[in-house]
């Protein structure tokens, strides 16, 4: 009986998380010598150089709580930003608030 009660909270606390995730894969011009900014609240980024000057990015971030309207609007609140002005690139992800 009690292996019954604790099985049925397990299975009720695994299903009354939510999990978001969101991947962002791109490719840049890049030159020799660039500069490269990171500036991201959390998450993985894996920048790798490619052929012919390119820089590809992939991004990937993932929350998991018991909410998730909240996990969607911190995403939302905080979305990844790339862009390059002359030989430096920057990635950008934190909140606005």
């Amino acid at each position: 009986m009690i292996i019954r009660i604790l099985l049925l909270l397990f299975v009720a606390a695994a299903t009354a998380s939510a999990l978001s995730e969101e991947n962002v894969s791109q490719s840049l011009d890049g030159a020799p010598g660039g500069k490269l900014i990171v500036d991201v609240d959390f998450g993985t980024i894996d920048v790798s150089a490619g052929a012919n000057d390119k820089i590809t990015l992939a991004a990937h971030r993932k929350i998991d709580s018991d909410n998730e309207a909240q996990e969607k609007e911190y995403l939302t609140s905080a979305p990844v930003i790339l862009c390059t002005e002359g030989n430096t690139v920057a990635i950008r992800a934190r909140r606005q608030n």
